[in-house]
């Protein structure tokens, strides 16, 4: 199956026309001229966006990285966001990519805004959302600060062979606990999206972890929604497409 318009990271990390990644671009304008507001990435792709016969269109358009008061912000505009499945997605990568320029960057993180043209919630979602707002529970906590980014193409890898259908043993890891602990969020996908079983998929994740009481969360209103078992989360974002 073909998610050319969902694969984000070929769009900004692919090396176009110069050799150069727009990602690499990005950088290095903000480098030399911190005050730019042309620091802008470009995800949208209107030879698929204009498709009417196309289902996975991106639905991100760019993402605009502003140094302000020497921080990073970004602020993110979509075109299109199911706020149940695609946003959670959406806000989390996003975020992590500002998080990873700002450590090449040496900058501390600004604010983050999030602009949808159309953030729309499914039928199928009602009882789900009507759940999510009754509900009191919150996280106190934050999402752990990014370490060791020097280390993401030995997580790259591993999330390959994850992808792939194959497990990592625990001594071939070798990361940095920040994506070690991202690697057990991986492997916890791989057995839920094998197996149904929230309760098996959380097995991998340790006690205490951060990311456990959200994966919680998703695995078992995944299936309470009665969606099944999306086959990647770029095919459950699919729907935001029309």
């Amino acid at each position: 199956m073909s998610v050319r318009g969902s694969c984000y990271g070929h769009r900004i990390f692919g090396r176009i026309g110069t050799g150069e990644s727009q990602w690499e671009r990005v950088a290095e304008l903000l480098r030399s001229d911190p005050w730019s507001r042309r620091a802008v990435l470009d995800v949208y792709d209107p030879e698929l966006g204009f498709r009417k016969t196309v289902k996975d269109a991106p639905c991100a358009c760019t993402l605009q990285f502003l140094i302000r008061d020497d921080r990073l912000h970004l602020v993110t505009y979509m075109r299109s966001n199911d706020v149940i499945w695609g946003l959670p997605y959406d806000v989390f990568v996003f975020t992590m990519l500002q998080e990873l320029l700002g450590r090449e960057l040496r900058r501390p993180l600004g604010t983050y805004t999030h602009i949808a043209g159309s953030l729309h919630l499914y039928e199928n979602h009602f009882a789900l959302g009507k759940e999510i707002l009754r509900s009191p529970t919150e996280c106190e906590f934050e999402m752990p600060l990014m370490t060791a980014p020097g280390e993401l193409p030995n997580f790259l890898d591993i999330e390959a062979r994850l992808r792939s259908g194959g497990a990592v043993p625990e001594d071939e890891l070798g990361l940095d606990l920040y994506w070690s602990s991202l690697i057990t969020v991986l492997e916890s996908y791989r057995i839920f999206k094998a197996t149904g079983s929230p309760e098996r998929a959380l097995e991998r994740v340790p006690t205490g972890s951060r990311y456990g009481v959200l994966l919680e969360n998703l695995w078992r209103s995944d299936v309470a929604a009665g969606g099944g078992v999306p086959s990647e989360p770029g095919e459950s974002q699919s729907r935001t497409e029309s």
